[in-house]
């Protein structure tokens, strides 16, 4: 244990008993005498370590290092990682790696990537997905997809995501949808509907939604739900309340 070395707090950075920073305390190190001190240290303190010191780390408190803090590795020396680390930096934190270094990743790794975090691909390096790659991002983020990158899905894959978010169709690609594909998305959300296109809905359609989604229609203020609403009201009236129900138990 580091004995008179042993670490009591925090003042400007890591600081022992004399007071000395991390970085100055570091600088006091000479031959292996200091070694298992300097050694302690960076193993319960990685992090600092590694804002303070990098250059001081061999390759064993080095790999220590990736292994504890890859995110602090990554933002601070990513150039000391040989492809071991950097694989497993990929694998433990592939955000990072996508904002950071995406240039780095091989097309093994990226691909890896694309599974894990689709979303983050798409925002952060959509050139790089092949149409393997893209088809799968449409098949995990279909709303994603649907809001960016519209222009470049395929009839089928368009398809799809409106199956998977008839709602956000209506909401972002109304004007572009079949007569069958905006019936769909009527029948999937009637809420929706009656909220975004209220005033395109044929009369079976308006009804069906009325009857779907009663809350949303007597919230709307569209002209062609004033009868309905007023009908609803005078319908509910006829129930008393149980608060007002005088009627014997």
């Amino acid at each position: 244990m580091p004995g008179q070395w042993e670490i009591t707090g925090w003042n400007d950075g890591l600081t022992g008993e004399d007071g000395l920073s991390f970085k100055a305390w570091a600088e006091t190190f000479k031959g292996e005498a200091m070694h298992e001190h300097f050694d302690y240290c960076v193993r319960r303190f990685p992090e600092k370590a590694l804002e303070l010191v990098p250059e001081k780390l061999n390759q064993e408190q080095f790999d220590f290092c990736v292994r504890a803090e890859p995110i602090k590795v990554l933002e601070l020396v990513p150039e000391r990682l040989d492809q071991e680390q950097f694989d497993f930096c990929v694998r433990a934190e592939p955000i990072k790696v996508l904002e950071l270094v995406p240039e780095r990743l091989s097309p093994e790794q990226f691909d890896f990537c694309v599974r894990a975090e689709p979303i983050k691909v798409l925002e952060l390096v959509p050139e790089r997905l092949s149409p393997e790659q893209f088809d799968f991002c449409v098949r995990a983020e279909p709303i994603k997809v649907l809001e960016q990158f519209r222009n470049f899905l395929s009839p089928e894959q368009f398809d799809f995501c409106i199956q998977c978010a008839p709602g956000k169709a209506l909401e972002l690609v109304c004007g572009e949808l079949a007569p069958e594909q905006f019936d769909f998305c009527v029948q999937r959300a009637p809420g929706k509907a009656l909220e975004l296109v209220c005033g395109e809905l044929t009369p079976e359609q308006l009804d069906f939604c009325v009857q779907r989604a009663p809350w949303e229609a007597l919230l709307s203020d569209h002209w062609r739900l004033r009868d309905w609403q007023q009908q609803y009201r005078e319908h509910l009236q006829q129930f008393p309340t149980r608060a007002n129900d005088r009627s014997p138990r």
